[in-house]
Formats: structure tokens, sequence, C-alpha cells
């Protein structure tokens, strides 16, 4: 990864030739205590409604190591360890509900997306909550959202909350991307 003078990084990952074209991705990663941010995501989520148990942890484990929730204490069949009330998740409906002037940007570009909108919308509601996140932790004021202040600004705190920990984590060893460099041995990796 590159060091950017901001603090973040820039992961290059994924370059693949293509005749004379080389294509890469870059992912920004800005640095935070990952672990802080996790806490406040669950703190937001716990005052909107929902519920994440102590017995949950942020953290990665073999042979993957891709960060995500562990057990950090016995869990008995049929516990509940979380509930996300609906109205929380970054949702195409939500998105819809929410952002009405990004839906109605993307659908007005239905015609070239052959019937995957839907799926523009939810990538265009989260690409907006990760530049509000960037601005954020960049000390820019973050592009306002209509019902920051209303009756959903709980979803905004948890939205807010879930981008900031999206831009924290480090992707470079996704499965995704692993997969571009080595299929076989990922699917090995992965195989029951």
């Amino acid at each position: 990864p590159d060091l950017v003078a901001d603090g973040s990084t820039v992961a290059r990952v994924g370059e693949a030739d293509e005749g004379d074209t080389k294509h890469c991705v870059a992912l920004t990663r800005i640095t935070m205590d990952c672990d802080k941010i996790h806490d406040a995501l669950v703190a937001e989520v716990i005052e909107a409604g929902g519920f994440v148990s102590h017995k949950i942890r942020r953290g990665a484990a073999p042979p993957l190591n891709i960060t995500g929730m562990l057990a950090a204490e016995p869990i008995a069949a049929n516990e509940e360890i979380a509930r996300i009330p609906s109205e929380l998740m970054v949702s195409i409906r939500r998105c819809r509900e929410l952002l009405p002037e990004l839906a109605a940007a993307v659908d007005t570009l239905a015609a070239k997306m052959r019937d995957r909108q839907e799926e523009g919308l939810h990538a265009a509601c989260l690409t907006l909550l990760l530049h509000a996140a960037e601005a954020r932790h960049s000390g820019i004021d973050e592009p306002a959202a209509s019902f920051v202040a209303g009756p959903a600004a709980g979803t905004w705190r948890v939205w807010s909350r879930y981008a900031d920990s999206l831009l924290c984590e480090d992707f470079e060893e996704h499965p995704y991307w692993r997969h571009m460099d080595e299929p076989a041995a990922l699917n090995s990796l992965l195989a029951p």
C-alpha cells in the first residue's frame, strides 16, 4: 500500500493486463482505531433500537483472516447474537426512501443500466456514505443529507458509523481480490 499525505493508505489490488490496457483498482483506507469505530457502530445500532450481544466482537480468524464478527464467549443454540431493525439497514428500499433525489437520478439511467438500476442505486447510496465518511475524517464538511436531523437521524448515524468502519478496514486480502491472483489456493481455503 502507498501512504497518502492525509494519513490514509491506498492499496492497489487486482492489477491485470488485458491487451494493451492495464487495470488497477485502488482502495482507500483511512488510518483510525477500527475497534473504536466498531464500538461506535454497535452503540449507534443499540441506541436506534437494535441489539448486539456482548458475546461477539470484531476480529479475524485463520485461515482467511478476514475481519468480521467472532464469538468472544460460548453462544448457546438459538441464542440471539444480533438484531438490526430493517430501517437501519443500507437496503435498496431504505436508500430509495431516504435519498429520493439520488434514486431519481439513478432511475433516469435505467435504460442504460438494463434492469440493474436497483444495484446502481445501492452502489450510489454506499458511494455517498463513503464519500461523506472520507470527508468527515479529512476535516472537510460532509455532504448534507436531508434526513440527518429528521425522524431518520438514527439511521443516518448508523449508516455513518458503518461507512466509517468500511473505510477503516483493509480489504487487500479479501477473497474477492485474492481470487483474482490465486483462485485455486483460495478455493482450497474455502472448501469444507
